[in-house]
């Protein structure tokens, strides 16, 4: 939903005799993106055996929790009627309530009930917009948000132990976007790792998780450039250009948010698809491009979100929250910011 590149460059570098181990690599289209698997030291048929799993299970998720599926159970929850309890299955629940903790933290900089907002603008539908909507219906919508934001959604434990959902009321219903790819590649992952597979990097349109290495060599990453012109002004940009590089030989997840994919430009300024939910309109904080770096790809995806409608002091104050969580951040006008703890380092 909201996601920035991230152009994975594999290489093996080898000075022995014989042929060396290989790198494999499979791509499926998922969760609405192009999902790459890439795994070191199998051969063909075991990766494709593995890759195939991971595969499966990103499946599983996305017909669990996408709330563009009417068959799914986000879907079936969003056509249920409002300030009623209903029943959560029980995986959906539990990301919902880890969910919850980001979104409560953050002061709904992160928010998972925006589905009619995501909806009133249009950034997943064909033909993608290309003006703002009415600002007679964004203030229709502030009208029923405004003062319910921590409370759209509501989580109770029934006396079984089950997990119920109340959701506020219109202006609110399941939208997953920024939680569920990276839930879905850390299930990936553990499926991998399940299946023996200890050296391997997933991934989707920019979201990544990686562990282990290439027989000692790292993985390595490159960054999207958000603003590609601004390298090379007098020529023609170029989309593959990188402004930071990533390695790592050890477990890794990363995230990155932007406004460079979905987006329109109208009378002089950018809207893209993060929203805010206070505005109800798109993160005007001025990034371009912020790469999260956490725990699991999952609480990568949450914040690498709410920081982009957050200022650089506010984001920095959110992650210490968050234990091990780092960022990079590049504003629209080049000024860019980078954690002392975030794995890699700038290129341009």
């Amino acid at each position: 939903m909201r996601r920035g590149l991230l152009i994975l460059a594999l290489f093996w570098l080898t000075g022995c005799a014989g042929p060396p181990p290989q790198t494999h690599q499979s791509t499926q289209l998922r969760m609405g993106t192009l999902v790459s698997i890439s795994t070191f030291g199998l051969n063909q048929s075991e990766h494709a055996a593995a890759a195939g799993a991971a595969f499966r299970e990103m499946g599983r998720i996305e017909t669990l929790m996408s709330s563009h599926r009417d068959d799914s159970a986000s879907g079936r929850l969003n056509a249920a009627p409002r300030g009623a309890w209903h029943p959560l299955d029980g995986e959906l629940g539990a990301l919902l309530e880890r969910g919850m903790a980001v979104q409560q933290a953050s002061d709904a900089a992160f928010h998972m009930g925006l589905r009619p907002l995501v909806v009133l603008w249009g950034f997943s539908q064909e033909p993608p917009p290309s003006q703002p909507p009415p600002m007679e219906a964004i203030a229709q919508w502030r009208t029923l948000a405004d003062g319910h934001l921590q409370a759209a959604i509501q989580l109770r434990k029934t006396d079984a132990g089950d997990t119920e959902i109340r959701l506020e009321n219109a202006a609110f219903g399941l939208d997953l976007g920024a939680i569920a790819k990276g839930y879905a590649i850390d299930r990936a992952m553990h499926k991998l790792l399940d299946l023996g597979v200890s050296n391997a990097l997933i991934n989707a349109g920019g979201d990544i998780r990686a562990v282990g290495n290439k027989g000692g060599a790292p993985w390595r990453i490159g960054v999207r450039h958000p603003r590609p012109q601004q390298v090379h002004p007098q020529v023609p940009p170029n989309p593959e250009t990188v402004v930071a590089a990533v390695e790592t030989t050890t477990p890794l997840s990363m995230v990155t948010s932007g406004d460079y994919e979905r987006f329109f430009d109208y009378e002089g300024r950018r809207y893209h698809h993060v929203l805010d939910p206070h505005s109800g309109a798109p993160a005007a904080q001025g990034w371009a491009s912020i790469s999260v770096q956490a725990a699991n790809a999952e609480l990568a995806d949450a914040l690498s979100t709410a920081l982009m409608n957050l200022s650089h002091a506010a984001g920095q104050a959110l992650l210490e929250k968050f234990p091990g969580a780092a960022a990079m951040w590049y504003r629209a006008d080049g000024e860019r910011y980078k954690s002392p703890d975030f794995q890699g380092e700038w290129l341009i």
